[in-house]
């Protein structure tokens, strides 16, 4: 059985164990109840000043001995297989960073309680990796998480009578993971959704363009018709018209009685397009002769901005022994006395 599975097992069965047996003291007539529910749930009005002295020693001593051992700890949390192989005793570090943890969840029993304190050892964490993707980063958002959702808890706590300063820390550190899962700068879900909107919406012009290139370079023609657009895309009319509307916003393409060309800009952009994917063939057809273009092929901006000079010429050189160069006709509305020209080698000529 995986480590999470037997610890979720043991820690449900054995909660409802003990909530059964304080239900029975506390109905039964065994006395009273011993303060147990202030031991499940907390209870920090009780807190005098010896509390938070003790809290704020062992709170600096859990805070120094993580960042001695913030490189074993990490070794610990990711790769313990290579920490053996290089002489680290990871067994011993591992107790140790099980030691820190009881001693954290220890001083925390008096203000939230053992049960509100397993929110507040895990919300913080989850709330932070929303932001970052770097260990150390979120070590510090999770403490200040943790912080803030403790001062935050305790004062609106003082604002009504009766009401529990504990559960109100968890409520906060709650509060917290929510603002986080949505506004997230790394993993929010309004921030996914944007970044996918945008890659969406890349993806689609990246498919008019290509399509328009496609066919003017077969055809010879320096325009396309909406109903071969419609065929090349496979997309309906609304669509096409909306994402014809949104190439001719960014100026890529100019429309006329249902007849759709580039502009400059756009034949600029088609060309790259077209000549990045037959430079990709070619990298795949000789993948012996290119070793490590694949990391290029992920870069933002663009498979021929990443690669090498001297791969992109030779490339280009075997993209005309193969007949792959892009030819490109376009015709500028607004500039007549342009004409049709043919782009070819990045370059504009009549």
């Amino acid at each position: 059985m995986k480590q999470d599975a037997a610890l979720g097992i043991v820690l449900s069965v054995f909660f409802g164990f003990g909530v059964v047996l304080m239900t029975l003291i506390q109905n039964g007539p065994y006395g009273n109840h011993s303060g147990l529910d202030a031991y499940m749930l907390g209870q920090a009005a009780s807190l005098v000043d010896r509390d938070v002295h003790v809290l704020i020693a062992v709170s600096l001593l859990l805070l120094s001995a993580s960042f001695l051992f913030f490189k074993e700890f990490k070794l610990l949390s990711f790769d313990p297989g290579f920490g053996r192989g290089i002489g680290f005793p990871m067994g011993v570090i591992e107790a140790f960073l099980m030691i820190l943890v009881t001693c954290a969840v220890v001083v925390g029993l008096q203000a939230v309680g053992v049960v509100l304190m397993a929110a507040m050892l895990i919300t913080p964490a989850i709330a932070a990796r929303y932001w970052t993707e770097r260990l150390g980063v979120l070590a510090v958002l999770a403490g200040l998480f943790g912080g803030i959702s403790g001062i935050v808890g305790t004062l609106v706590s003082t604002l009504g009578e009766g009401l529990a300063t504990g559960p109100l820390i968890v409520l906060s550190a709650t509060c917290a993971f929510v603002a986080s899962l949505l506004f997230g700068t790394r993993r929010g879900l309004v921030v996914t959704a944007l970044r996918q909107l945008k890659v969406r919406r890349e993806d689609r012009l990246r498919t008019l363009l290509e399509g328009m290139a496609r066919h003017m370079e077969d055809q010879r023609q320096s325009t396309v018709t909406e109903d071969v657009l419609r065929t090349l895309t496979g997309w309906s009319r609304h669509k096409l018209n909306r994402v014809t509307r949104q190439a001719e916003r960014l100026n890529l393409i100019t429309q006329s009685e249902h007849m759709y060309g580039f502009t400059r800009q756009g034949l600029n952009r088609a060309y790259q397009i077209v000549k990045e994917e037959r430079m990709e063939q070619l990298l795949l057809m000789y993948d012996h002769r290119f070793s490590g273009w694949r990391v290029a092929r992920d870069d933002p901006r663009g498979l021929v901005a990443a690669l090498p000079s001297s791969v992109v010429k030779e490339l280009e050189e075997l993209m005309e022994t193969h007949g792959l160069t892009p030819r490109l006709e376009a015709s500028f509305s607004g500039e007549p006395h342009v004409g049709n020209v043919i782009y070819e080698k990045g370059a504009v000529s009549k």
